[in-house]
């Protein structure tokens, strides 16, 4: 089973290796195949309720950014995730 707080944690791992790297003006590419593959993996889980809230985040957040969505759309959804996690715990 997707474990998200994990992959969550790997990711910012990686950014913080990542962002101590270019600090010193070392080579990122490994690291960006890497972020990639998590990006993959994650994407990859379809069922999993907070990669369907970060996809329909992306989709909207393309559309506001090109002018084809309301920005109250993607208030709305994070609203309605913010509500719905909040009523989980």
């Amino acid at each position: 089973m997707f474990n998200f707080e994990e992959w969550s944690q790997d990711l910012h791992r990686l950014i913080d290796l990542m962002e101590d790297r270019q600090s010193n003006d070392q080579d990122l590419s490994l690291y960006h195949k890497e972020l990639e593959q998590k990006w993959d993996e994650l994407f990859q889980e379809e069922n999993d309720v907070y990669v369907q809230f970060l996809k329909n985040l992306l989709s909207l957040t393309k559309g506001v950014l090109n002018g084809e969505r309301q920005e109250e759309e993607l208030e709305q959804l994070v609203n309605n995730m913010r509500s719905s996690v909040l009523l989980e715990k």
